[in-house]
């Protein structure tokens, strides 16, 4: 018997939160508390873009630390581009932040933005130029003031709601030297303290990751029947490669003749692509039970669309062939990370997958029991989450 270790499969993170560096400069356990009891996205999305102009400062080696409310508008944007456009996550019934960008990607077009580090600064660059005043003062209204708030808490207790703003703006200044909290507000921007800036500077990777956590933390409550939340809040440089899912299905496909699932026809080698049968931008994986060869033609015309629960059938059928199909092209020890997917995910037994020769209709009938309690599901999340559902070959 085969050895199989299941972690857990990244669709959320870890249980416990992330612990920031500590200091004698700064008051670390404040920063720890900036985040606590929010309800809309912005603080997180503030964060991350004064984090990127500390980075780009630091980048540049500029001493300067006083960062434009125009530009960090701009960057909370940019951090909401991905999640709300590609996907799309919902950030909370009260949060505008999608409203603002929708009116400011009307403004710039039908420009096309690239996911890499140039096309996001491309997209920062377009932002900015576009962002209207008015809608600069809607995103950083309350959110610079509210941030630093726990720094001043015992000045701020029975100050009314309405009163907030002024009076942290006013303590920010006068307490700056003494108080350091991590900016005092200008007018239309702020200045990072400079022991702040330090701090930020050298420990910038797990702040960032903390603040990641926590973003996490947020849109998974507000999307909680969403899989893979951590890989949908930023842009990859780029997909993970296919290669180790194109050899899996070259060895099955050396064994015999393979027809398309969605239009019958014979696959030829000249034209076959992977295709993700629950898109990938749906689940955020490339993992192998969700990938099968089809024509290239088949795949354009599905595209991000969720097939039709018919196809589930011939689905589970197809992977069954295929996994008794390549078991003779892999070594034991490579064998593992094949099927790891297959017990991780769609639990199917362990007993039927690690032998040098598998036994067909068994597996089919393991896959196509633990497919109709998982594949559905997800169907019907998908179609949740706005996805086109029942998509059918040669349908229109």
């Amino acid at each position: 018997m085969v050895e199989l270790k299941i972690g857990l499969q990244g669709f959320g993170p870890n249980s416990e939160a992330m612990d920031l560096p500590d200091s004698r400069e700064v008051a670390v356990a404040v920063l720890a508390q900036m985040l606590n009891d929010t309800t809309n996205s912005y603080k997180y999305l503030f964060m991350l873009s004064l984090l990127d102009s500390v980075q780009s400062s630091y980048r540049d080696d500029t001493e300067w630390s006083a960062f434009d409310m125009g530009t960090l508008a701009a960057g909370m944007l940019m951090h909401a581009w991905y999640p709300l456009t590609r996907f799309p996550l919902s950030f909370g019934l009260q949060d505008k932040v999608s409203e603002v960008l929708s009116s400011v990607l009307l403004a710039i077009g039908p420009e096309k933005f690239s996911f890499d580090r140039s096309g996001q600064e491309k997209l920062r660059s377009r932002l900015l130029a576009v962002l209207q005043p008015d809608q600069v003062k809607q995103l950083t209204r309350y959110v610079p003031h509210r941030l630093i708030r726990p720094f001043f808490a015992q000045e701020l207790r029975g100050v009314r709601d309405s009163e907030i703003n002024a009076r942290v703006a006013g303590l920010a200044r006068e307490k700056f030297d003494d108080v350091r909290p991590l900016y005092r507000l200008e007018e239309g921007a702020l200045v990072l303290h400079p022991s702040w800036t330090a701090y930020l500077r050298e420990h910038w990777a797990i702040v960032r990751g903390w603040i990641c956590w926590n973003w996490t933390q947020y849109l998974q409550s507000r999307n909680p029947n969403i899989p893979a939340i951590p890989v949908k809040l930023f842009p990859p440089d780029r997909r993970s490669s296919l290669e180790a899912q194109w050899k899996f299905w070259k060895a099955a496909m050396g064994q015999g003749e393979w027809r398309c699932l969605y239009s019958g026809r014979l696959l030829e080698p000249e034209s076959i692509a992977l295709d993700h049968f629950l898109p990938w931008s749906f689940v955020a994986h490339d993992r192998l039970w969700n990938l099968l060869p089809v024509s290239t033609s088949a795949n354009s015309s599905k595209s991000d669309s969720i097939p039709h629960p018919s196809y589930v059938s011939g689905l589970c059928n197809l992977q069954a062939r295929a996994l008794v199909a390549a078991r003779p092209a892999y070594k034991e020890s490579d064998w593992v990370k094949v099927i790891e997917p297959y017990v991780a995910d769609l639990k199917v037994p362990l007993d039927l997958l690690d032998g040098a020769e598998l036994e067909l209709e068994s597996l089919e009938r393991s896959l196509s029991a633990q497919c109709s309690l998982t594949i559905p599901s997800l169907i019907s999340l998908a179609e949740a989450s706005g996805f086109q559902p029942g998509w059918l070959h040669g349908s229109l």
